[in-house]
Order: C-alpha cells, then structure tokens, then sequence
C-alpha cells in the first residue's frame, strides 16, 4: 500500500465503497488471513482497507493511552505534592 494522506485514504474508502467506522474484529480476522503462506498474493483494495482500518484503531488506541498516561502522571505528582 502506498503512502496516502488522510484525505486520499477517506477519498478511496468512498469511492470503493468502505466506509471509516468498519468492524475491527472483521479487519483483523482479514489481515491475519494475509499473513498465510497461501495467500501472499491476496492483496487487494479491500485488504488494503482493512489493514488501513487496523493501523488506524491501533494508532488511536496509543494516543488514548499516551492520554492515560499523561493523566495518571499527573495524578501521582498531585498526590505526593500533597503528601509532603
């Protein structure tokens, strides 16, 4: 898959007929198929989506977690600020 900005990447998911919010279960079960010995030729737009899908969730749940993270952080320093 070539490198698509965010807008060539929702621009080929309409046009293909894909929309953003797709099931990640569905993604997943598709891309552990791609990574059978059987299937290394098996790539194609709606495969290519799928594992657009799955980097998308994976990068969205790291920024939550970054924000977790951050909050809980914050929390600690609170706390033994408060301590002392």
């Amino acid at each position: 898959m070539s490198d698509l900005d965010d807008e060539e990447l929702e621009a080929t998911r309409k046009l293909n007929g894909v929309a953003k919010k797709s099931d990640i279960e569905k993604d997943i079960k598709r891309c552990e198929q791609l990574t059978k010995p059987e299937h290394a030729n098996w790539i194609g737009i709606s495969n290519q989506l799928a594992i657009a899908h799955v980097v998308d969730r994976i990068k969205e749940l790291e920024e939550e977690n970054k924000k977790e993270i951050k909050s809980k952080n914050r929390c600690n320093k609170l706390a033994r600020k408060n301590s002392i």
